[in-house]
């Protein structure tokens, strides 16, 4: 008996030989990516609680919500940043793929 996603997994494995990725590649690509979300977890707990014991010296509490607001927004950016930079960079994606990619 095949598993379900027995076919979709050989069909991954043979898309990736296709792209000539190495492993030093994919774990280049890890360390990227492994980088932008500490440095997002840096920003989150240490940066962020900084800038809120700072606003909170302030008299108006407007600062306060604006760099609550802004916490979310950063994170995910360097998040998006280091997912697209350890697709874009150490992969060396085909033409057609990185214009999918860079258009996305």
């Amino acid at each position: 008996m095949e598993l379900p996603f027995a076919n979709w997994l050989r069909e991954l494995g043979d898309a990736v030989a296709a792209l000539n990725i190495t492993w030093f590649d994919l774990l280049a690509a890890f360390l990227i990516l492994a980088s932008f979300v500490a440095a997002a977890l840096l920003f989150s707990r240490v940066i962020f609680r900084l800038l809120l014991r700072a606003a909170r010296l302030s008299r108006s509490g407007l600062d306060d919500r604006i760099v609550a607001a802004a916490r979310a927004p950063v994170i995910a950016y360097l998040i998006l940043l280091g997912l697209y930079l350890a697709i874009a960079v150490p992969l060396a994606l085909p033409p057609a793929v990185d214009d999918a990619v860079n258009r996305a």
